[in-house]
């Protein structure tokens, strides 16, 4: 039974520092868990990572990768950082 939809709003999505120098976290604007998803640019899964408001990163060597933002429903949205 579904509950709830969260409504996955890109706007309410915080990357940041963007471009990082390999630290940089994810924060969102709701109390629920989210799940964040590494990925790198040939699509190998690095990390991933779950937690509430806020997911923090650091050590990530300079490149491009893809986040994967995930809510509990399963919604995904997907986001770019680059790491100098």
């Amino acid at each position: 039974i579904i509950t709830a939809i969260i409504d996955l709003d890109p706007e309410k999505i915080i990357v940041s520092p963007t471009p990082s120098n390999g630290d940089f976290s994810v924060e969102w604007s709701t109390d629920k868990t989210m799940s964040v998803s590494v990925f790198s640019r040939n699509g190998k899964l690095l990390i991933r990572k779950t937690g509430a408001e806020i997911i923090k990163f650091n050590g990530l060597l300079p490149g491009l990768y893809l986040l994967q933002i995930s809510s509990e429903d399963g919604t995904s949205i997907y986001k770019k950082q680059i790491v100098q």
